[in-house]
């Protein structure tokens, strides 16, 4: 049993708002704990402000991980202490991605089995997005991004999904089929056996937030069990695209056309949660907004995402459409963001996002732009309409991530097209 909820507004050992008593503590008597202590007794020894994504902590992460590999377990096998310590303590939020990623990366390479050298490969293809997503809360920031690599040259922290995806296009016609698709099949065995995984642990979750609302303090946590569970996200769209090359048909031919021509920027700093986006190019009359030729980015990887109009976070997506319009050209149509956008001392969340883009279409004589939001977590997509509608701005689409699909999309962006068609009609 959890302890109770105090009355007061204390902070934790980081100095941010926490309850006296919380139950996020790292457990020192599961696998799990073991393995982590050393590491979060280091970053924790940091002052506050250093208890962040930086070039000192990477490196101190990296080289614990590289010393010590996690443990050979399952992440389903984590304890509900180590959950509520992943969610809510201010470093486990810092190592969360590097252990869940970790261990389903592992559990896929340990359950998927090859014969021969391409199908090796093709397994190979598929797992490395999920195990170097460990590190996108470091590389989703630009000059971050760029330090690591200096220093650490020969560190792979980051693929191009893009550029990955082809490859696993070109593997998949080496295979014989029959091993392609039961490599798939067990794939999507073990993405599904974390669809619903965090629902154990929600009941008390949703105890623990209430209590501090009630309290009158912000929620304790950064995310919730199923985003802490459903890293298993972007395998369906290398599902699809294997199905495609396998003669089972691709999943946009199933996607209604746009009414009219629209373009379309999706902020997003997880690249797996974005892979979508992949899916919709080649649905008629939509299109990428991308970069003009001068603002694209020096990192080939980046510029291969933002080429099919996937921008890491809302700066870089703001500056591109400022600099665009500047030079005469327009907006994107359609903006769909993440409401969280990596570490909120650094980056803009969505709304905000949404809301410097709405500030600047009011002082446009352009046709305004369509906004959608979606999160992971309902609480915030449910506050972010509350707080947008109270300022006018209102969204065409908003999702819980894990209920959303390509083809709500399209079905928003439609039925809003046809809103303003009528509207204008005599």
């Amino acid at each position: 049993m959890f302890p109770p909820v105090p009355r007061d507004k204390p902070t934790d050992s980081n100095g941010l708002p926490q309850l006296k008593a919380h139950p996020f503590e790292l457990p020192v008597d599961t696998e799990f704990g073991k393995w982590a202590k050393p590491l979060v007794d280091q970053l924790k020894a940091f002052p506050t402000p250093r208890q962040t994504e930086s070039l000192e902590t990477f490196e101190i992460i990296w080289e614990y991980a590289k010393r010590n590999p996690l443990p050979d377990i399952k992440l389903k096998d984590l304890k509900k202490e180590d959950a509520f310590f992943l969610m809510g303590d201010h470093v486990g939020g810092i190592i969360r991605r590097l252990v869940t990623y970790t261990l389903f990366s592992n559990e896929l390479d340990k359950s998927i089995i090859t014969e021969r050298p391409e199908e090796a490969d093709l397994k190979e293809s598929l797992i490395k997005p999920f195990r170097l997503n460990a590190w996108s809360r470091f590389v989703e920031d630009e000059k971050l991004r760029a330090q690591i690599r200096t220093a650490h040259p020969d560190a792979e922290i980051y693929c191009s999904i893009s550029e990955n995806l082809n490859a696993f296009e070109t593997l998949v016609k080496t295979c014989l089929p029959t091993s392609v698709n039961g490599m798939m099949v067990k794939a999507e065995e073990i993405g599904m056996t974390y669809e619903n995984i965090g629902d154990e642990i929600m009941p008390e979750y949703l105890r623990l937030k209430e209590a501090a609302k009630e309290q009158g303090q912000e929620s304790p946590f950064h995310t919730d069990p199923h985003h802490l569970f459903k890293v298993g996200f972007g395998l369906s769209s290398y599902l699809r695209l294997a199905d495609r090359v396998l003669g089972k048909g691709w999943y946009g031919e199933n996607l209604p056309p746009l009414l009219r021509e629209v373009t379309i920027m999706l902020v997003e700093d997880n690249p797996l949660q974005a892979l979508w986006l992949r899916d919709l190019m080649g649905v008629k009359n939509l299109s990428a907004y991308t970069p003009c030729e001068e603002d694209q980015s020096t990192d080939p990887l980046i510029r291969v995402d933002e080429s099919i109009g996937h921008f890491r976070n809302g700066e870089r997506a703001l500056e591109i459409i400022l600099n665009k319009t500047s030079k005469g050209g327009p907006p994107p149509d359609v903006v769909q963001a993440d409401i969280e956008l990596g570490d909120p001392k650094k980056h803009m969340n969505g709304v905000e996002f949404v809301r410097r883009l709405y500030k600047r279409e009011r002082e446009s004589d352009r046709e305004p732009m369509m906004f959608l939001l979606y999160s992971s977590r309902p609480d915030l997509v449910e506050q972010a309409i509350i707080d947008l509608g109270e300022e006018g701005i209102t969204l065409i689409g908003h999702w819980n991530k894990f209920d959303f699909t390509p083809k709500k999309l399209i079905e928003a962006i439609n039925a809003e097209l046809k809103r303003r068609d009528e509207t204008v009609a005599p």
